[in-house]
């Protein structure tokens, strides 16, 4: 029984220590949230059913001594690797959707899957045969012996019970303090840059978005009539006033990027992607941009940078070059 108390509770140091890792590496490995709390919990289950195969090898040879570890390496082994192989090719499956976030957790639950499965097969087995050396030097009898080691059938639940309420119990510690009006201010659901790895071009792109375009500029104000909201209606003549106040609050926010001239950063790139959009046009109709996304040599800077934006997954669709536009609603 204590040689199978303390596999448990050597897979459960491990767990916490791989959550240890996981969170360490918010610093240095582009890791989100969703695999910190996931991978130690896949590193734990995948341990489970080698425990299990262990104990029923034990109680089945109890009189065995050190001849339990080498036995269960040969009966089991073949079939541990089988299934870890499983669960990595599973894994590495999911790594061909395109989200960086799905790949990333991928490769990390392949890479823990790899060291469990080495753990498994050389620490357990070698950490079971330094118990049992340490029963023999003590001179045990072998009665004695397998009456501690042979994990009854009926003993197993309660053990798999302490051993989760020993992983529940730190958590529950470390949320008392907090009171009930503290989740209650938390916000439901996740938000996309939870599940995006942190320092990451996409994140980066998700805060950068959120700075340079939460504002609209102030000339959306005074684009026309709103025809689902007629109370929105702004009358520019005798809403002078108001329109002032509208841009002073704007400019106030902190939010809104004022380039040289005093005018709204927003506004300006439309321009200047406007530009590109017209000298990407000019050079598909000339035949300096193929359908294959192909350019020549003699190709105007504008086409080329507009091409560039346009291939924001790293490749475009052959022969549909003609169909993207930078601005949407800009003639062609």
């Amino acid at each position: 029984m204590g040689a199978f108390c303390a596999s448990y509770l050597l897979n459960v140091v491990a767990t916490f220590a791989c959550f240890g890792l996981s969170a360490i590496s918010f610093e240095s490995v582009p890791i989100n949230a969703f695999g910190s709390h996931c991978l130690p919990l896949l590193a734990f289950i995948s341990s489970l059913d080698a425990i299990h195969h262990m104990g029923v090898s034990l109680s089945l040879h109890p009189h065995s001594g050190k001849a339990v570890a080498p036995r269960f390496v040969s009966r089991h082994g073949a079939k541990l690797i089988f299934n870890d192989l499983l669960l990595v090719a599973a894994l590495l499956s999911v790594s061909l959707f395109p989200s960086t976030g799905l790949c990333l957790f991928a490769y990390l639950a392949c890479l823990v899957c790899f060291v469990q499965l080495i753990s498994t097969l050389v620490v357990l087995p070698a950490l079971w045969n330094v118990i049992l050396c340490t029963c023999e030097e003590q001179k045990l009898s072998a009665r004695r012996v397998s009456s501690a080691s042979v994990p009854h059938k009926c003993i197993v639940p309660l053990v798999t019970g302490f051993v989760f309420a020993l992983v529940l119990l730190p958590f529950m510690i470390i949320l008392r303090p907090f009171d009930r009006s503290f989740f209650d201010r938390l916000p439901l659901g996740i938000q996309l840059t939870d599940l995006i790895p942190y320092n990451s071009r996409d994140a980066h792109f998700y805060r950068d978005f959120d700075l340079q375009f939460g504002i609209y500029p102030f000339q959306t104000l005074t684009l026309g009539l709103a025809d689902k909201y007629p109370e929105t209606w702004i009358h520019i003549p005798g809403k002078q006033r108001q329109l002032l106040d509208a841009h002073a609050q704007i400019v106030d926010s902190g939010k809104a990027m004022l380039t040289a001239n005093n005018k709204f950063w927003l506004a300006e790139f439309i321009s200047w992607a406007r530009g590109l959009q017209e000298a990407f046009q000019i050079a598909v109709n000339q035949g300096h941009i193929a359908s294959n996304a192909s350019w020549r040599s003699d190709l105007d800077p504008d086409a080329l940078l507009a091409l560039r934006l346009l291939t924001n997954a790293d490749h475009l669709h052959t022969n549909h070059v003609r169909l993207y536009l930078l601005i949407c609603g800009h003639t062609q």
